[in-house]
């Protein structure tokens, strides 16, 4: 699914946006993104998405109560938007928080 190479990034960036919108109130919210895979090439296949909530324990809440039923409504969003079916189902949705980012060393080294 090849394209405008930052066509790809901008829907994916919008229905994200939209699902934490949804989101605002959760006690374990996703606070931030950050988007890898093929985009960037202009294909909307195999993409990769990094949520990250504010704490560690946060993330192990979001993880068990919120991410199954975010992923979901990413991926209708994404359907919505144009993103094809097989770029759908390739999606990885992973989730982290500020603590494990900072951590790690910063957003380069955690977020591969």
């Amino acid at each position: 699914m090849a394209g405008d190479s930052g066509q790809w990034l901008r829907r994916l960036a919008d229905c994200l946006d939209a699902v934490e919108r949804g989101q605002i109130g959760s006690a374990c919210p996703v606070v931030d993104h950050e988007i890898a895979g093929s985009a960037a090439a202009g294909d909307a296949d195999d993409l990769a998405v990094w949520l990250v909530c504010r704490t560690k324990a946060e993330r192990r809440l979001f993880a068990d109560t919120e991410q199954a039923r975010f992923t979901s409504a990413l991926k209708q969003r994404m359907l919505a938007g144009g993103f094809s079916e097989a770029a759908v189902a390739s999606l990885t949705v992973r989730a982290t928080s500020r603590e494990e980012v900072a951590a790690a060393g910063g957003r380069f080294a955690a977020l591969r």
